[in-house]
């Protein structure tokens, strides 16, 4: 059954192709056409499955999974190289089966859901699965994020209205310009000697939020700090983010804060002072 023309492989139906046809950058990927049919379940993962389902009389429940679930993508070669990456071109992810839809297998891949469009109804990967980003969001961050939100909406944790919800919120928050703030030498706040994206600000802020409630915390352990701990985390007691509106009210925010409510006063025209 692993080869091109045989039954198990032209069995499986088109669903999606990938929007943008464009070479890995493997030997394998960067050679012929752009792009791979790949099967999905593996065609292996199939013919493995027909044959355990014979064996142990249970096609009545393995024959109606594969009808809803096995299909091809016309996938670009530099997306396949990712399944290949991920030790998953010939298997399907850890604690799944042909039983599970199985999308999981390219998530699980890093593949962008939002690059991926089933030529039969015109819509995206993502918006089939309800957990959609708009173009002008489409970034590594966002969809790295919008995969982890995929997964537990996949496995059931969250639904997939709160999953868009909770994407949306990221986007909102991500879309924030990826600019420095001046430093400002008469605050006890985080200073930062060179412009920073806003992931980095958040990260330090987080950093020393946790450090002061430890260093507050007469049962936390003693810890070994390296200078970058201390000079960056510690030694900035009060981690607050300054931030002025056009009418010249002022204000601060911590990291939880800044992080709720960063996208909302950007888009009010708040500057912004990490010093």
């Amino acid at each position: 059954y692993q080869a091109t023309s045989g039954i198990i492989k032209i069995a499986a139906p088109f669903r999606y192709k990938s929007k943008v046809f464009k070479y890995g950058t493997t030997p394998n990927q960067s050679k012929g056409e752009k792009f791979r049919e790949e099967h999905n379940p593996p065609a292996s993962v199939i013919g493995a499955t027909l044959i355990y389902g014979i064996a142990t009389n249970s096609m009545s429940d393995i024959i109606p999974a594969i009808r809803n679930n096995y299909y091809q993508t016309q996938l670009s070669k530099a997306d396949d190289q990712k399944i290949d990456e991920a030790n998953l071109d010939k298997t399907l992810p850890e604690g799944t089966t042909i039983l599970d839809n199985p999308i999981i297998r390219l998530i699980d891949s890093g593949i962008d859901m939002n690059s991926l469009v089933n030529e039969q109804t015109g819509k995206t990967a993502a918006e089939e699965l309800g957990v959609s980003l708009k173009p002008s969001d489409v970034n590594v961050d966002t969809v790295f994020d919008q995969n982890q939100i995929l997964k537990t909406v996949l496995d059931g944790t969250i639904t997939a209205k709160e999953g868009q919800n909770l994407l949306n919120e990221i986007a909102k928050l991500k879309s924030i310009p990826k600019a420095g703030i001046g430093n400002n030498n008469e605050n006890n706040t985080i200073k930062f000697s060179k412009q920073v994206p806003n992931q980095e600000i958040l990260d330090n802020l987080g950093n020393a939020d946790q450090a002061m409630a430890n260093a507050r915390n007469p049962e936390a352990p003693a810890k070994k700090i390296r200078v970058f701990d201390f000079d960056d985390t510690l030694a900035r007691s009060n981690s607050k983010v300054l931030y002025e509106m056009p009418d010249g009210a002022e204000g601060s925010l911590n990291a939880t804060q800044f992080a709720e409510r960063a996208g909302e006063l950007e888009a009010q025209g708040a500057t912004f002072d990490f010093s």
